[in-house]
């Protein structure tokens, strides 16, 4: 028989245990187990959780979810659902220092991270460059009686969008469905320990059996409370899956709705080019001839304009800028092609362009060239116009590197860390045009790639560095 002992550490359980040894008398030996194993096994088996974590998944579009049980000194994984190869299983424990579940335990509140990268109070944190990912969330598990049991948390390689303020309210649901389950769980062991112990008592003393059936009576009333908090639970987690399937079809929704509005805005944009052209075959007086070009290059603006837009939608709503890879792209003629035209379009302007040793390589041409298009077109902007523009590119070891430099006021600090996010400019000139999306739309890109964009910014030169495997 097992007796449970009070005043123990956290994450131990003490037990007195007789064991008959052969040959001899009976021994009492005292034995030691692992509470936090045992919670792990009792997350594991419970019903909600597999739902719970598949609708996390689905809901941020992050790849790894897990219920983790987290104490002062200790965290270990009761139940995952791993995506990206982490290698973490239920029962494995990782250094509680090493992760970001000890800020959530000792603040007893969440912790949300779209871009680690980028983001003001975790972007110099050891722990996502430790384990590989950017985009993080975790909400505190605290059971009924207001102890802090662990958190409901999921991650992601990728940066996510996890601004939604009805994706924290979903995450806090779900932490109070599995701590109303864990608490259920307990007190129904409790009880059917009381009620075990009440048949052995009822055994040996047939005085003890009005006590054992009150226990008994008990026991049943706390289970049946603990099925209507089920009930309840599960009711709330209806609701909150077809809240997320009402924002799934929102947001197909905006993405068709601003694919068509692409579309509709292209027709007349075509038909005002194609009179121009026709125009511009008139004879025409000069100042004509003038009002003609101007058209034509608000045309071409315009154009420009549609396709940022159509960019961003794709690489907001559609979960990235789609790319086609074709093999053995000859990159260097792609690249000056691009330099020489908007070098034509900057009469006056000096571009230096050096590319040593760029062979073919894998990749999308007309997304590498639009990348290099918006960086250039940046630099002439923004860097200053009696200094030039410097576009260097090298393939070293199947590792392709472009980098555009321009010289010039360096770029703000407080703009640096939102630089790649759209409609964010490196200067705020009251000249400038555009939607502020070209850098966001080249960084989009270079991550299809799998490779980075990055900058750098000081007195001497502005530099963007584009890095992606040959």
């Amino acid at each position: 028989m097992i007796r449970r002992s009070k005043g123990m550490h956290p994450g131990e359980d003490a037990a007195t245990q007789v064991q008959t040894w052969p040959g001899g008398p009976k021994v009492r030996k005292r034995v030691v187990t692992d509470v936090l194993t045992d919670d792990a096994v009792l997350v594991a088996g419970l019903e909600a959780v597999p739902g719970v974590l598949e609708v996390v998944r689905a809901a941020t579009g992050m790849r790894f979810a897990a219920v983790a049980r987290v104490t002062a000194d200790r965290w270990m994984a009761c139940a995952v659902q791993d995506g990206i190869g982490l290698g973490i299983q239920p029962g494995g424990e990782l250094p509680v220092e090493t992760t970001i579940c000890r800020e959530v335990r000792q603040a007893v509140g969440p912790v949300v991270i779209s871009d680690a990268q980028v983001d003001s109070v975790y972007f110099s944190h050891p722990t996502p460059s430790m384990y590989g990912f950017r985009s993080y969330v975790s909400t505190p598990i605290v059971l009924p009686d207001g102890t802090f049991f662990g958190v409901l948390c999921a991650l992601d390689p990728e940066p996510r969008d996890l601004s939604a303020p009805w994706l924290l309210r979903m995450f806090r649901l779900h932490a109070e469905l599995i701590a109303f389950q864990i608490d259920a769980h307990r007190r129904l062991a409790v009880g059917a320990s009381d009620l075990a112990e009440s048949r052995r008592d009822l055994a040996t003393s047939r005085a003890s059996h009005a006590s054992s059936q009150a226990d008994l009576a008990t026991s049943r009333a706390d289970f049946a409370t603990s099925q209507t908090d089920l009930a309840t639970a599960r009711t709330d987690l209806r609701t909150s899956t077809a809240s997320l399937a009402d924002e799934r079809e929102s947001s197909d929704l905006r993405e068709q709705f601003i694919a068509v509005l692409g579309h509709d805005l292209r027709n007349p944009l075509a038909s005002i080019d194609a009179g121009a052209k026709l125009l511009a075959k008139e004879n025409l007086s000069e100042r004509g001839r003038g009002i003609l070009d101007l058209v034509g290059k608000s045309v071409a603006r315009m154009a420009n304009l549609i396709d940022d837009v159509l960019d961003f939608a794709r690489g907001r709503l559609g979960g990235g800028i789609a790319v086609k890879k074709a093999d053995r792209v000859p990159l260097a003629p792609m690249l000056r092609q691009v330099v020489d035209e908007l070098a034509t379009g900057h009469a006056g302007r000096r571009i230096e362009v050096e590319f040593d040793g760029i062979g073919d390589c894998r990749c999308d041409p007309a997304r590498i060239g639009q990348l290099l298009s918006n960086l250039v077109a940046n630099a002439l902007t923004h860097g200053a116009s009696d200094a030039p523009v410097t576009v260097r590119g090298v393939m070293i070891d199947g590792i392709v590197e472009l980098s555009v430099s321009n010289a010039g006021r360096p770029i703000p600090p407080e703009a640096m860390a939102n630089l790649f996010q759209p409609f964010v400019r490196a200067s705020s000139r009251p000249s400038q045009q555009g939607l502020g999306l070209g850098l966001y739309i080249a960084s989009e890109i270079a991550r299809a790639h799998g490779g980075t964009l990055t900058a750098t910014s000081g007195p001497e030169a502005t530099t963007f560095a584009f890095v992606m495997p040959a």
